[in-house]
């Protein structure tokens, strides 16, 4: 045999015996795919429903508070099954912010928003539009002006929060009955056209009121604002020095009105309380700097804000106010959290 047979022979071998097998019994030569290829699966099954896109549109993210209500809706939204979005702007007063917020939404055409308006008013004709524009509306934390709403046709409108008239007067009574009486207080309120800023104003008036012997000498508004609280508190001292109690209408003021007792020299002879219950006045009051603040679950308003949506989506009828309890929150509650 020739040298060239000796080298062809196998190969002929191998190629006839390759034949004779993708023969037998009819067999489909193997094809392997390219590499990077993917198998084609055809789901012959019906079509998944695409999910309900809730929109929870907030004042800012920058306050604790808020980044609560976001957790609570996230809650919803993984127990729902539907599409989250979360929509914040930077200074909760930038109204202008917000309002184009909702515009851009209303654009997108998302199915329903729980809304905090950051003023109670001038949010109204963005959200009547969107209603409009067949978008279910749950008004959660800062209640809609109510003369305004029904002037524009939003009476309908469900409203998920708290008392704060209730929460606010909780509060100031109790800072009332820590003082040595008669005693001079003072109130700093947040944004004037927020209703539930002119609801804690209200709240904290009447408690002080319930206490004989306590004269609220001054009422400032800070915008919510820890530099705000600051220079207003400021103003107040300068103007009422024996001033020995001051209710806040949110934490983040309280933080600021501390910050300047501590600069004067003023935070062993005065009692300040919050509204909240941020983590920031919890430690505040385990340290001794804040007297009590106010709970209002913010996560549970976010968890229930959406969840309420998606039932105006699936044709429920919901109770015009739900109403979340509100807690007092002290040295002595905070102890006995302590596991």
């Amino acid at each position: 045999m020739s040298a060239s047979l000796r080298l062809v022979l196998p190969l002929l071998l191998t190629l006839s015996a390759v034949s004779c097998k993708s023969s037998e019994g009819n067999q489909e030569p193997l094809i392997m795919p390219a590499e990077g290829a993917r198998a084609k699966i055809v789901d012959k099954g019906e079509p998944a429903e695409t999910p309900k896109r809730i929109a929870l549109v907030m004042k800012t993210l920058t306050n604790p508070f808020f980044v609560s209500m976001e957790r609570g809706a996230h809650r919803a939204e993984n127990e729902l099954g539907i599409e989250l979005l979360v929509r914040t702007h930077g200074d909760e007063t930038a109204i202008e912010q917000q309002i184009a917020i909702v515009k851009k939404l209303i654009r997108e055409g998302v199915d329903a928003m729980a809304v905090v308006p950051g003023n109670s008013t001038e949010m109204i004709p963005v959200v009547k539009e969107a209603q409009s524009a067949g978008i279910a509306i749950v008004n959660v934390d800062n209640r809609f002006d109510p003369e305004t709403a029904h002037e524009w046709g939003l009476d309908g409108i469900p409203f998920v929060g708290v008392n704060n008239v209730e929460g606010a007067r909780i509060a100031a009574e109790y800072l009332a009955g820590q003082l040595t009486l008669p005693a001079q207080v003072a109130i700093i309120e947040g944004d004037p056209a927020a209703y539930s800023s002119h609801e804690r104003k209200q709240g904290a008036l009447e408690g002080f009121a319930a206490v004989a012997g306590v004269d609220v000498v001054a009422v400032e508004t800070a915008h919510w604002n820890i530099e705000k609280a600051r220079e207003a508190a400021a103003r107040i001292f300068e103007k009422f020095p024996d001033v020995r109690g001051v209710f806040c209408a949110n934490d983040i003021m309280a933080l600021g009105v501390i910050r300047f007792l501590e600069e004067s020299g003023k935070h062993q002879s005065v009692l300040v309380t919050g509204y909240d219950a941020i983590e920031e006045a919890r430690a505040a009051i385990r340290s001794g700097k804040l007297l009590a603040t106010v709970d209002q679950r913010p996560d549970v308003q976010g968890y229930t804000g959406v969840k309420f949506a998606a039932r105006l989506l699936a044709g429920e009828t919901l109770p015009r106010e739900t109403y979340i309890d509100v807690e007092l929150v002290t040295a002595a509650s905070l102890e006995e959290e302590k596991p």
